[in-house]
């Protein structure tokens, strides 16, 4: 069963996201993904997160789907040149990974090497467009393909704006989904009230969305993503229950699990972003009933 099949079975979806290591030892990650065997519908290998050179989505995912796990293969555009993109992603489609997901990327200066100079020739739209135009046997030059891919095409929407900005990012979802998107995952959410406004604005589009619950590690984790990350907040409520736990992960792992069971009801999905804690994941999941 495909991740197409997933998307097509109106299943509550779950998504766990695992870095690939710094290096070419696979021990922790493919331990990270056995654990997790038959509890979830895929795994979602990021390819350069935060701009840390890491091995690249392109091979962990083709060896996790050579394990015989379903792997999203990311694409950001923040790195490579269109020349390089396209060429990326029709090897992608020899390599059987039919399922990508395609966001802008991160600039380097914020990464291991800030010496490195951001590319960034393609925004996400632009990206979209070349995976359209190779689907139907074109280069983005409008050259002829010997064989053409096909792929299940995922994107990203903000799903922490309001007002006018939120009437902004509805217009981009839009356009997203004329240019293929089959589904979206979001940017971390830990407000499930401020989700549900989203989702009445987005649910008329008929696509699925799966929302990102990232696992918080701590009371200064929550702070610091209150104070520097555009568009995400962690509500007071939760920063409170975090801090009168005397059990720091036990509370981490219950907070994660209420959040993802009340997410449910409200989108197709959930992809769950451990940031540094994959051994973690199973309890979350154990919490969860799956």
């Amino acid at each position: 069963m495909g991740f197409a099949d997933h998307l097509a079975s109106g299943e509550f979806v779950k998504i766990v996201e695992i870095q690939p290591p710094k290096g070419v030892d696979l021990t922790k990650f493919l331990g990270h993904a056995e654990a997790i065997r038959g509890r979830v519908n895929a795994i979602l290998v990021p390819e350069l997160e935060t701009s840390i050179m890491r091995l690249s989505s392109l091979a962990a995912s083709k060896v996790l789907s050579e394990k015989g796990f379903e792997a999203i293969h990311h694409t950001p555009c923040g790195h490579k040149n269109r020349i390089a993109l396209q060429s990326e992603l029709l090897g992608a489609a020899v390599l059987g990974l039919e399922t990508v997901w395609v966001t802008r990327g991160d600039p380097p200066n914020i990464g291991d090497h800030p010496e490195a100079k951001e590319v960034f020739d393609l925004d996400e739209n632009d990206l979209l467009s070349a995976i359209k135009r190779l689907q139907e046997g074109y280069d983005l030059s409008g050259n002829d393909l010997k064989g053409t891919p096909s792929f299940t095409v995922g994107a990203s929407f903000s799903a922490g704006v309001t007002g006018h900005v939120l009437d902004l990012e509805l217009l981009e979802i839009e356009k997203k989904i004329r240019l293929g998107v089959d589904f979206f995952i979001t940017t971390p959410v830990f407000d499930l009230n401020q989700f549900a406004r989203v989702m009445e604005k987005v649910r008329p589009f008929k696509v699925p969305v799966f929302v990102s619950v990232m696992i918080l590690k701590s009371v200064g984790m929550a702070r610091y993503i209150n104070k520097h990350i555009d568009g995400v907040m962690v509500p007071d409520d939760i920063i409170q229950r975090m801090m009168k736990e005397p059990d720091k992960q036990k509370a981490s792992i219950d907070i994660t699990a209420s959040l993802i069971k009340g997410f449910e009801r409200l989108c197709e999905g959930v992809c769950i972003v451990p940031i540094g804690w994959e051994d973690r994941v199973p309890q979350v999941l154990d919490a969860c009933g799956y």
